[in-house]
């Protein structure tokens, strides 16, 4: 067999730094004269009975000099459990191992030995009658052979009456998110028409600002979203893939939706709590770092997650777009946190003006600066973990990741809406126009002394 050291150590450490995830989506493979010994195609979580389907077309292959009429008995695909797959590229990587396909370690393989050069439209099937995750794999064990062919594949579990059951597209981990997430679109349905009223009810005591309509448009779009992500669940778990029209519309809403929530939260905390009532009068600081680092690495982040999302657990260049929107994300919450700090500290700056003045102003100032740090802390870190240790112990319960995400994004709007719910913004109004008239002052007396000092 080819030796596959540099090819081995790239999927190793792949493994080891990213977190797997259960894909569920029917892929389209093109191979043109590949000649990897072992290659990786995808991942699934299965319950019994479960299994796969597989379509081969134009299927070639060289003849190498050394096997001028090469067995394909060793070439074919396979499955390894997951937790195996790691010792398993190790012992190839040793060369411990010739051939995978005939190994106790691999599940119904399925060789090539019949396979017809030239033919369209061969059908393959895989059954699994055990409840476990499963990663498919092509192993070509015919060194300098070279296989070229496209192949269409579907995995899926079966539900109800055995083996002859409907088609469930959707991985183990990932059944119960068509019904949570639409828990939560009606919840953030809710709080839309909750919030509605409240802005009906203040309209006309003047308690209700545009920066109130801004986060009643967040509110919209994220229940939006979240009826457009249940849909997408419920149409992959019928279905087994999505339209093209609809992943670009809800690509689209998605990266709305979170660049406009991350916006909205930052500058809510921008300069001071009163910045609330005038979002867009940012400090020069405050401004370049919304719109020259929150900004571009936003649209940046969005596009790495699409990527990430459209390219399967071991698609090319996956790792790096899953790198890209790491560390942008990660850069985005420092900026946020960092623009935090600038505004706990112009608000101690001020802070005898404020306790003389609204002493609750600055306890519930304090208390949302704390709730910010807490939610990128949940939301990065702890999830983060969460979510690898939940994958290590059952591949059955990764949708309680997303959901407890969901948790807590939608316990954060909850807090930040009653925070600054328009009746208590009024206060605040009245505060932001004191400290503009005070600002407007001093800056007309500063300008005067400029002028007599240039006359």
């Amino acid at each position: 067999m080819a030796s596959s050291t540099p090819f081995s150590i790239l999927l190793i450490i792949w493994l080891s730094m990213v977190p797997p995830l259960c894909f569920s989506e029917s892929r389209i493979f093109h191979f043109q004269d590949d000649a990897r010994p072992i290659i990786p195609l995808d991942e699934f979580g299965f319950t019994s009975p479960g299994g796969l389907e597989l379509i081969l077309s134009h299927f070639s292959h060289s003849s190498p000099y050394n096997h001028p009429h090469p067995d394909l008995y060793h070439v074919g695909f396979f499955l390894c459990p997951r937790q195996s797959l790691t010792r398993l590229l190790q012992q190839l990587d040793n060369r411990m191992i010739e051939c995978p396909l005939h190994l106790n370690i691999a599940k119904s393989p399925l060789t090539f030995r019949l396979l017809e050069v030239g033919r369209s439209g061969t059908t393959m099937f895989m059954s699994v009658d055990e409840d476990e995750r499963y990663t498919l794999l092509l192993a070509n064990c015919i060194q300098g052979m070279k296989i070229s062919m496209d192949v269409k594949l579907e995995m899926f579990n079966l539900v109800g009456h055995g083996d002859f059951g409907r088609r469930n597209y959707l991985s183990a981990g990932e059944k119960p998110l068509p019904r949570f997430l639409f828990l939560f679109f009606s919840a953030y349905f809710a709080l839309t028409l909750l919030w509605t009223h409240l802005l009906l009810i203040n309209k006309k005591r003047h308690a209700v600002f545009r920066v109130h309509f801004f986060i009643l448009a967040v509110l919209i779009l994220e229940a939006i979203n979240l009826f457009c992500e249940a849909e997408k669940f419920s149409h992959m778990k019928l279905h087994g893939f999505l339209v093209d029209r609809f992943k670009v519309v809800f690509y689209a809403l998605r990266s709305l939706t979170e660049s406009i929530v991350f916006i909205l939260t930052v500058l809510i905390s921008t300069a001071g709590p009163w910045t609330f009532l005038r979002p867009f009068s940012l400090p020069e600081k405050d401004k370049l770092m919304v719109f020259f680092i929150i900004i571009p690495l936003q649209i940046i982040r969005n596009i790495a997650k699409v990527f990430v999302d459209e390219t399967g657990p071991f698609g090319d260049y996956r790792f790096t777009w899953k790198v890209v929107f790491l560390v942008a994300d990660l850069v985005c919450c420092f900026a946020w946190l960092i623009i935090n700090d600038w505004s706990l500290k112009d608000m101690r700056s001020q802070e005898v003006i404020i306790m003389i003045n609204l002493p609750k102003l600055s306890e519930r100032s304090k208390e949302y600066f704390a709730v910010v740090k807490l939610y990128v802390f949940l939301t990065r870190a702890v999830l983060f973990a969460w979510d690898s240790t939940m994958i290590m112990i059952s591949y059955k319960y990764v949708w309680i990741t997303i959901v407890v995400s969901e948790l807590v994004t939608l316990a954060f709007y909850a807090f930040m809406g009653f925070t600054f719910r328009p009746d208590q913004a009024n206060k605040l109004y009245h505060y932001s126009l004191q400290i503009d008239e005070k600002d407007q002052e001093e800056g007309e007396a500063e300008l005067a002394v400029t002028m007599k000092m240039v006359k």
